[in-house]
């Protein structure tokens, strides 16, 4: 689903009152926010901590109150056999809030990897690629719940 279905989905689960499809899709989105960041200021595990983190924590911190209500929406009894299918899902976001503070403590503290980390990011704590991967198994387990 691209991002202008997503939100014409999201509107509609809004308007429906269907809270737990809205925050579902709303991570979502947040989630391809921050990856897009990334993205478009090419940061990788090799420049992370160069990093200005001024655009990534108002990001990260959005991300992590709608990661949190989408938890709690899920625990609501109101959607509990809905919730049952998002599982997966909402454990792979949590893993990405993990990630993502992981990422800003490495920035903050200026940790680099060491050289032979480098070939294995997407496998170390406090990384782009480590977060983009744990971006990607999240969208394969959103899509497999529409």
């Amino acid at each position: 689903m691209d991002t202008a279905q997503k939100v014409e989905e999201m509107n509609k689960a809004k308007k429906e009152g269907d809270e737990l499809t809205y925050n579902k899709i709303q991570v979502s989105l947040l989630m391809a926010k921050i990856i897009d960041e990334f993205i478009q200021n090419d940061i990788s595990a090799i420049n992370v901590l160069s990093t200005d983190l001024t655009k990534i924590k108002p990001l990260y911190q959005e991300f992590s109150e709608a990661q949190k209500t989408l938890r709690d929406t899920a625990n609501n009894d109101k959607y509990k056999e809905q919730a049952k299918s998002l599982g997966d899902y909402i454990e792979k976001t949590t893993e990405f809030k993990t990630a993502m503070i992981e990422l800003i403590d490495r920035i903050e503290a200026k940790k680099a990897l060491d050289k032979s980390d480098m070939q294995f990011a997407a496998q170390r704590e406090g990384t782009p690629e480590k977060l983009r991967e744990i971006h990607n198994k999240a969208i394969d387990a959103f899509n497999r719940n529409p």
